[in-house]
């Protein structure tokens, strides 16, 4: 009786695995074939990421987050890219605590690969020990503000930048860089004469904000320094016809 029923039993089993083994045979032509997406410009993921980002912060939900990605979702060079601005934010002499508590925030939302990519970096960033700016750096973070200030930052903004750098932009070290700056820059064998207007742009704007005032002064002085020094240079260097009496 035993054996009737164990036979009965693999007989039902074997017919169950047919029965599967054609489901899953049937199973990709019935799965859709995944939308293909067109790759961004690096420029494009950024903003991308960045609204992202954005929307995480202004409160969006998961299904918002998913909605805006959509077929991103799954789109390979975002993932290469994001792990490419990942290791860019941690070689960065910038701490960007504010953008690795969103990253880590968009992570907790369970939305794939592109979240457990950000909240990686952005735990990673957060770890970051604050550390002293070699000269290189200081002069990179320095062309970040003359490039900020020329696409309109005003003294609020110059100042939330160096707010940015915690230990590293506190007003009285950026006075020191600049001053000695200020003193390679005019004995060089060929100064920067173009850095004169930015200069006098960004302390111009630096001035308005009471504990960057001696920066913003510094500045200024030194646009103008460069061109008076640029002018008495063209004088000397006139190779004009002598004067006949």
């Amino acid at each position: 009786m035993f054996g009737k029923i164990w036979r009965s039993l693999k007989s039902w089993l074997a017919r169950l695995r047919g029965r599967t083994s054609r489901s899953r045979s049937r199973e990709p032509s019935e799965v859709e074939p995944p939308t293909p997406v067109n790759p961004l410009s690096d420029t494009g993921y950024e903003a991308l990421f960045l609204h992202l980002l954005d929307g995480v912060e202004q409160g969006w939900e998961r299904t918002q987050v998913l909605d805006y990605l959509g077929n991103r979702m799954n789109d390979r060079f975002f993932k290469s890219w994001l792990q490419r601005f990942g290791r860019k934010l941690i070689e960065s002499p910038l701490p960007q605590k504010q953008l690795a508590e969103r990253m880590i925030k968009l992570g907790q939302m369970d939305c794939g690969d592109v979240s457990e990519i950000a909240a990686e970096w952005g735990e990673t960033l957060q770890e970051k020990p604050t550390r002293a700016l070699s000269d290189a750096e200081y002069q990179q973070v320095f062309q970040q503000v003359l490039e900020g200030v020329s696409l309109g930052w005003e003294g609020a903004e110059i100042e939330q930048f160096f707010e940015k750098l915690g230990e590293q932009g506190k007003p009285e070290i950026w006075v020191n860089w600049l001053g000695e700056y200020k003193r390679r820059e005019l004995t060089a064998s060929q100064p920067n004469y173009e850095l004169a207007p930015s200069l006098l742009l960004l302390g111009e704007k630096a001035v308005s904000v009471v504990q960057w005032q001696p920066f913003g002064e510094l500045a200024i002085a030194m646009g103008n320094e460069l061109l008076d020094q640029q002018e008495n240079e063209s004088i000397w260097e006139y190779n004009g016809p002598d004067r006949v009496e």
